[in-house]
């Protein structure tokens, strides 16, 4: 918990993507602060979703085409659409044989959004 806002709530992204609204080839972009380049903010501006999977205790995991290495774990998936950008979920595994990885969702609530999580 911080003590004090670190931005304004015009200035923070929403996470309000209804889990409806998520499926394989809706577009993403994933940008962060990767190991290869630590002090410039890096972002694969042209991928999707490809997949909806399981981690082994049953979370529900992202799967995407998104170009991340290593130091990606963090780095927001983000969506857009008609009213603006929405974060989907934080990175959390970069594939190191090809472009991809998985994000875990920040929506755990079905059919509910960001203002039902405490």
């Amino acid at each position: 918990m911080l003590d004090h806002p670190v931005a304004r709530p015009d200035e923070v992204f929403p996470v309000s993507t209804k889990p409806e609204e998520i499926h394989p080839d809706m577009p993403v972009v994933l940008g962060g602060y990767e190991q290869n380049m630590p002090d410039v903010i890096t972002a694969d501006l042209h991928c999707h979703l490809t997949g909806l999977t399981h981690d082994g205790g049953g979370n529900l995991l992202f799967s995407h085409d998104c170009a991340g290495t290593h130091g990606s774990s963090g780095a927001p998936l983000l969506t857009k659409d008609s009213s603006g950008w929405h974060v989907l979920g934080v990175q959390v595994l970069a594939s190191s044989a090809h472009a991809g990885g998985q994000a875990v969702p920040l929506l755990n609530s079905p059919g509910g959004t960001s203002a039902d999580q405490p």
